[in-house]
């Protein structure tokens, strides 16, 4: 094929040859800059912009991190502590609140709870006794709340 190829070229005038080869060139060098130096020139000239995005994504991810693990080295209210402050923050919620303990688990029993004492009790409980919602059975009355909430509390092991 090779030997064809040299004879066919032989065949040409000089000028013929001349554009052949000039011809090849030009192709290899369309070649060359699409296969290897476009896609590395776009590279370059969209680093900047990806790089500052990039550092950003980095700077978030990073203060995730330090924020989780910040989250993680809290050291978790001790059961006494817990059931301390969940029986002061049940106070919030009405002068007929009831508050019994079994185990890990506590149940408060209110009536005439308003919406945002109620919302507001079950948020600390969660921040400040680390207190985890189980059950709620709530009646809406005129605007306020009757029910029951069980909320599990750490142990201490």
């Amino acid at each position: 094929m090779m030997d064809s190829l040299k004879q066919w070229l032989a065949a040409r005038s000089p000028r013929e040859q001349l554009g052949l080869h000039s011809l090849a060139v030009l192709l290899g060098l369309w070649l060359l800059w699409q296969t290897g130096v476009a896609p590395a020139w776009q590279v370059w000239r969209g680093d900047r912009a990806q790089q500052a995005k990039l550092d950003q994504q980095l700077a978030d991810m990073q203060a995730w991190q330090q924020e989780a693990q910040q989250l993680q080295q809290q050291i978790a209210a001790a059961p006494p502590n817990s059931l301390r402050s969940l029986q002061e923050l049940a106070k919030t919620l009405g002068p007929s609140t009831q508050v019994q303990v079994q185990a890990d688990r506590v149940n408060i029993q209110f009536k005439d709870a308003a919406p945002q004492a109620l919302a507001e009790f079950i948020t600390q409980a969660r921040l400040q006794a680390r207190a985890k919602p189980e059950q709620a059975h709530w009646q809406s009355r005129q605007g306020h709340w009757d029910g029951q909430l069980v909320l599990s509390i750490p142990n201490s092991r």
